[in-house]
């Protein structure tokens, strides 16, 4: 327990969300290209996967600081590499010289953001819980059994509330884990529209687009920032409202009719004086939307089972992969002074994350044992430490950092200070050598000591 706070405590919170922030886009930017590849298929199929990518950012958040590192040479392919994950905590001075208030003045402008769109969020929340409160129970015994025949129809087995407010001019889903559909007092709804309205809303609640749309507004919190995040939320939204109107055109009701009666009531929304709160992209690309409910193809509002487990397994793997991967960057340095760190003399050394392509890989051919400090072996401790390591055009170590903490700081410094007594031969670019970063891991195990010790 002492170690995994001390582990907590010692992670690099400013490196690990960068980390993260530039994984979760990349997630995110391919789960919007797979939308514009299937732009002719289900809608059903696109909202899937926007929520498979939203699913995946959250795991990114919780895999990155719990897997281990690996790495791929670059190549030249990128300029930079992925930020890697130091030992330091947020604040420390880079090896450039910089002064450590870029990282606070940084972390205070994303919590100031943060901090404005969880209060937008909350009340909005605050409003839609006043909105259910006001709002008064359909007593119309007609509106309530097309419901319970629609429910039936749809399998939903949680009890559903059904109110009516003169507040909105919009019928709403709502409720994470109590769904509420309320629908305006006025204009009133006749029992066909009555009909259309209610397998639309009850779509929702099948679907569970409400929960969905709220994990993606959090996400939206926390990277404000990121426009990708944004635009998947957005096309959630859209994708959502398609499926559900997909579900409307399974029954009797022709696509016209349905097509009218979205038009009439964007009309009526933006005409009327009453509060107007959807929680749902009622007008979002309003075109688009009839558009897709005039057209002709296959009326799918939820996926296969099997579509649905290989797109899972699929993210799954995709996400532990992407968690750990870093890529090794290797770098020319044009001073390197004769003296090694052994000597302590001063010997100047790139950026870790700088990178130039190489044709070879340094290689090691002298590795020291780190020491296993002795109250650790006593108290049972094991850990893994990945070490980078700048190894010079003579194949010596100039410079070690931490890459990943084993969430002990006497292993970390036993590894780097073993480090620099490791000997490699050079990496080679156009036939000469030059300097270049490494990234290895140091495992410290009690099982490797005990068979020492019997040897």
């Amino acid at each position: 327990m002492h170690g995994f706070i001390d582990a907590v405590i010692r992670y690099d919170y400013l490196g690990g969300f960068l980390s993260w922030m530039i994984k979760s886009a990349l997630l995110l930017a391919i789960a919007l290209l797979l939308c514009r590849l299937l732009r002719r298929y289900s809608p059903a199929i696109r909202n899937m996967i926007l929520r498979a990518s939203i699913f995946g950012v959250l795991i990114l958040a919780l895999a990155i600081p719990l897997l281990p590192v690996w790495q791929i040479p670059s190549a030249g392919i990128l300029p930079v590499t992925l930020p890697h994950i130091s030992a330091t905590f947020p604040g420390v001075q880079s090896a450039g010289g910089g002064g450590a208030i870029w990282p606070w003045i940084g972390f205070a402008v994303w919590a100031l953001g943060a901090l404005f769109f969880a209060i937008r969020y909350v009340l909005g929340l605050a409003m839609t819980a006043s909105l259910v409160r006001t709002a008064k129970e359909v007593s119309d015994p007609r509106f309530v059994a097309v419901a319970h025949a629609i429910e039936t129809e749809l399998g939903i087995t949680e009890p559903v509330h059904y109110l009516r407010s003169a507040r909105i001019s919009l019928p709403i889903t709502w409720g994470i884990f109590s769904p509420v559909v309320i629908v305006p007092t006025h204009p009133p709804l006749s029992e066909y529209e009555s009909n259309m309205v209610l397998r639309h809303e009850l779509a929702h609640v099948r679907r569970r687009d409400v929960p969905w749309l709220n994990i993606s507004t959090l996400l939206t919190i926390i990277q404000w920032f990121n426009p990708l995040v944004w635009i998947v939320r957005r096309n959630l939204q859209i994708e959502s409202e398609s499926a559900c109107d997909n579900y409307v055109l399974t029954g009797e009701i022709s696509p016209d009719t349905y097509a009218h009666h979205v038009l009439q009531s964007a009309r009526t929304a933006l005409t009327a004086g009453r509060l107007v709160m959807t929680c749902m992209a009622y007008n979002s690309n309003l075109e688009g939307r009839i558009m897709s409910i005039l057209n002709s193809r296959r009326r799918d509002f939820v996926t296969k089972r099997s579509t649905t487990v290989a797109v899972i397994v699929v993210l799954l793997a995709g996400c532990l992969t992407l968690a750990g991967l870093t890529l090794d960057s290797c770098n020319t340095t044009d001073q390197t002074n004769s003296a090694s760190a052994i000597s302590g003399a001063q010997n100047t050394a790139p950026l870790p994350d700088t990178s130039v392509a190489v044709n070879e890989m340094p290689e090691m051919i002298y590795q020291e044992v780190p020491v296993y400090p002795k109250s650790l072996k006593e108290a049972g401790t094991e850990g893994d430490v990945w070490v980078k390591a700048f190894v010079n055009k003579e194949g010596t170590v100039t410079e070690a950092v931490a890459a990943k903490s084993s969430g002990h700081k006497q292993l970390d410094d036993t590894a780097v200070d073993a480090a620099v007594k490791n000997k490699f031969k050079p990496a080679i670019k156009d036939g000469k050598p030059v300097g270049c970063w490494v990234t290895y891991k140091v495992a410290f195990r009690l099982s490797d000591e005990k068979k020492e010790a019997k040897e």
